[in-house]
């Protein structure tokens, strides 16, 4: 995440929770940024966006052009007691995440 004005976003220390102005709040791990989306049972649960390129492919004669794009990529967390654990598709789907997250 980075910004035109204001302070260097990289600079915020370790767990520093940063609230943007649409109510989302952000927080710091490792010189990364996660949105936080909910706190259950000692459990923090973070969504981190990733975005990715995909170059344009030319046809092969069996398929068609198709342009460069970006798509996002969305990772979900758990934080507890500093440690930060990636989840599975299973346990996102136990959670309700991707529903949170859509809101």
């Amino acid at each position: 995440m980075r910004s035109q004005v204001g302070p260097n976003l990289f600079s915020f220390p370790e767990n520093e929770i940063l609230l943007l102005d649409n109510k989302e709040p952000w927080i710091t791990y490792n010189n990364s940024w996660f949105r936080i989306l909910v706190r259950r049972n000692d459990f923090t649960y973070l969504l981190k966006p990733i975005a990715k390129y995909y170059p344009a492919k030319k046809s092969d004669g069996f398929s068609e052009n198709t342009p460069h794009e970006f798509k996002i990529i969305n990772k979900f967390y758990s934080l507890k007691d500093d440690n930060i654990i990636l989840l599975k598709r299973k346990e996102i789907k136990k959670l309700g995440l991707k529903k949170m997250f859509k809101n």
